[in-house]
């Protein structure tokens, strides 16, 4: 005999979803094991299939005592007790959450009241130049831009002085420039002159040199020869002594 799979509804599986569907088969409530007399069990079942249960025992026999089973309440507690873990779990990350935004909201609107407080100053500030200036009279910010603009010039001014002085220097370094080089090439003329005059004195010495060794060697030679004519008068004169 087949039986139609029995479901179970609890507030936590309207929730989050049906669990597992469980059959008549395995489900045996905790009233219908009830002890007899005899030690058997009596097993009970739900008013809706009463007449079939009825027809059933009549029918056949009564099935022989099975083993004791798990009951369904004890299983619907347990997996009740992780969803709730579960529920719990989720409802304080929400928290967590949910109070992360609200900082962030919180800081939010403080950047956008800061930033209309900043907004209403620079508008009055707007306002009241825009006033001054359809007055005619001056504002701060030409003040400024007036006292600016002058120590501006007064800096262009010392800058155009120190660029003629400058200018000046480097007028006059140029010049001495010019002068140390036309000296320069002066001094390297003369260089070249002395050189090409000594390499002139140099020839005049060497011919000086070998005119005096011809004429020394032209002395020695008179000198010789008057020795010798010396002799010769000597000789000539014993002679004719004789």
């Amino acid at each position: 005999m087949s039986h139609s799979s029995l479901h179970s509804s609890t507030s936590y599986r309207r929730t989050f979803g049906s669990p597992h569907p469980v059959s008549m088969s395995s489900y045996t409530p905790v009233s219908s094991r009830m002890p007899m007399s005899g030690g058997h069990y009596m097993r009970s079942v739900s008013p809706a299939v009463a007449s079939r249960s009825t027809t059933y025992h009549q029918q056949r026999p009564r099935p022989s005592p099975q083993p004791p089973r798990l009951s369904y309440d004890k299983v619907d507690f347990t997996l009740a007790e992780a969803v709730n873990q579960e529920f719990l779990a989720t409802r304080s990350n929400e928290k967590a959450e949910l109070q992360e935004l609200n900082d962030r909201f919180a800081s939010f609107i403080e950047k956008v009241r800061y930033l209309e407080q900043q907004n209403g100053a620079l508008q009055l500030e707007l306002n009241q130049f825009k006033g001054q200036q359809q007055h005619g009279q001056p504002n701060r910010a030409t003040e400024l831009f007036q006292e600016e603009l002058r120590e501006l010039k007064r800096q262009m001014e010392a800058i155009g002085k120190e660029r003629d002085q400058y200018q000046l220097e480097r007028d006059n370094l140029a010049e001495d420039l010019a002068l140390l080089k036309q000296r320069l090439e002066e001094e390297t003329q003369k260089r070249i002159d002395a050189e090409n005059n000594l390499v002139a004195f140099r020839k005049d010495v060497d011919d000086a040199t070998l005119s005096r060794l011809e004429l020394e060697r032209k002395i020695e030679s008179l000198m010789d020869e008057i020795e010798f004519l010396k002799k010769l008068h000597d000789e000539v004169c014993d002679s004719t002594l004789k």
